[in-house]
């Protein structure tokens, strides 16, 4: 779950209706949730809303919210990131990368044995080895 807090402030006329738009989007702005609800101010209100975000991927992400009253409207943004509980499945963590480029080094390092070996079989051949014979007692 992710927390926010929120202060709604009357500016202008007290005692207005207000409508808030809550969005959750990635960098590219394709939103991943959306609701609404709307508030009567009439002094100072802080409030804390909760958002689910277990559905979303390890990413960056925006929090946006969009005030409308009437005369006006505001908005307001944060940026935040999710990270993934296991570094190993995260394709952007060092520890991840890590482990793609030993593993990508082992393989050119087989790669280039085995070339070498199979190489160096087809320029030798084998050798013949006399077979001991042993000599018979008349």
């Amino acid at each position: 779950m992710l927390k926010a807090n929120f202060t709604l402030l009357p500016v202008g006329e007290k005692g207005v209706d207000v409508s808030l738009r809550y969005l959750i989007k990635d960098l590219e702005g394709k939103i991943y949730s959306e609701s609404s609800e709307v508030f009567y101010v009439d002094q100072e209100k802080k409030f804390s809303k909760e958002f689910d975000i277990s559905n979303l991927l390890p990413n960056d992400y925006v929090l946006g919210v969009e005030m409308t009253y009437i005369g006006g409207f505001a908005t307001a943004s944060i940026q935040f990131e999710i990270f993934s509980e296991n570094p190993l499945l995260d394709s952007n963590s060092p520890l991840f990368q890590g482990i793609v480029a030993v593993i990508f080094v082992l393989i050119w390092i087989g790669i280039i044995y085995f070339f070498l070996n199979s190489r160096k079989k087809d320029r030798y051949p084998k050798r013949r080895t006399k077979k001991s014979k042993r000599r018979k007692k008349k």
